[in-house]
């Protein structure tokens, strides 16, 4: 079977999704699109702006349900505590593995909940970027 991508760029491109930890972070990432990196800077200032004092939504409340919300905090705090600067990953061995096998889990529950309009990535323990579902094998469905 060989599979024609001669017009793929032409299908409306999914947004992109990264399961990662980082400092002071809630786990997942916007990817930005090349359109979206190549567009005019939005006119007005860069500096901090002045919010009204009100409760803010905690972000991905309108796409993911709070329990995955939960799940990918605590394993970005998780990653924190391994990885950040009094965490050693020569330390902590099966504690690690374990970090990462939960990071390819809440991808994939993660693509469950946004559906196919997203294509969500994680980062493995080698650093690399991994597809939940790959793009060729979302051509085929």
């Amino acid at each position: 079977m060989v599979l024609d991508l001669s017009n793929f760029d032409e299908v409306d491109t999914p947004q992109r999704v990264l399961i990662d930890w980082d400092f002071a972070a809630h786990g997942i990432w916007r990817i930005l699109s090349a359109e979206a990196l190549s567009a005019p800077e939005p006119r007005g200032s860069w500096g901090p702006r002045k919010v009204a004092a009100v409760d803010h939504p905690r972000p991905w409340s309108d796409l993911l349900s709070s329990g995955l919300l939960d799940a990918l905090q605590e394993w970005n705090d998780t990653g924190e505590t391994l990885l950040g600067p009094r965490g050693s990953p020569l330390r902590v061995g099966p504690e690690l593995d374990t970090f990462w096998a939960l990071a390819a889990e809440l991808a994939k529950r993660t693509q469950k909940e946004l559906g196919p309009g997203y294509e969500v990535l994680y980062q493995t323990p080698q650093g690399a970027w991994r597809w939940v579902l790959p793009p060729a094998a979302r051509a085929l469905r």
